[in-house]
């Protein structure tokens, strides 16, 4: 019974995060911090995390 209330709070969380980044790119205020985190490591590192 803890491994499904964990599950579904790791499910939430995802979908509260797709959420908010969503609401932010709506609202035209330009990329989430992961996002940008992730490019600047890509041309730092010169490869993608994708």
């Amino acid at each position: 019974m803890k491994l499904i209330g964990r599950i579904f709070e790791v499910v939430a969380a995802a979908y509260f995060t797709g959420l908010g980044v969503s609401l932010i790119v709506a609202a035209n205020l330009g990329s989430d911090p992961l996002t940008i985190l992730e490019q600047g490591l890509s041309r730092f590192l010169g490869s993608t995390l994708r």
